[in-house]
């Protein structure tokens, strides 16, 4: 009996820790709407470790799976499964998502740099010529 109850923990454990995983995908979506990279690369970092925690959970869940009887279980880790592929997937499409954004990005500086770089090679001569310098004077 105490099996179950730990198989029903981890099963709880695990259906929390998606919700964590799909507040934290919606962060990173704002980041990415934002065009804050610095703050994408820290919530990503956390993104990793929540999926780390969840391949963890999911080990010692199939190592506790193996010998139980799941016809009481199966309804729930069905539906458990269906809510962690739909989840992960709109992770995944959130980081493809963000590395376009980066790109762009990067892109867009490259281009704000070589225009920046094309404005300083032209001076303009006669801008810069000394105020009160009698250049058309007779002398």
């Amino acid at each position: 009996m105490e099996n179950n109850e730990t198989i029903d923990d981890c099963l709880l454990k695990k259906m929390t820790l998606l919700g964590k995983i799909a507040a934290n995908i919606n962060t990173q979506s704002r980041f990415i709407q934002r065009k804050e990279i610095k703050g994408l690369s820290r919530v990503a970092g956390e993104w990793e470790d929540l999926i780390n925690e969840l391949k963890r959970i999911d080990h010692e869940l199939a190592g506790k799976l193996a010998g139980v009887k799941r016809s009481r279980l199966l309804p729930a880790i069905q539906v458990i499964d269906e809510k962690q592929k739909k989840i992960l997937n709109h992770g995944y499409q959130v980081l493809r998502e963000a590395m376009t954004e980066r790109s762009r990005i990067a892109a867009e500086l490259a281009t704000n740099k070589q225009m920046k770089q094309l404005r300083k090679g032209y001076v303009d001569h006669w801008s810069t010529a000394f105020q009160g310098s009698r250049f058309n004077e007779k002398g």
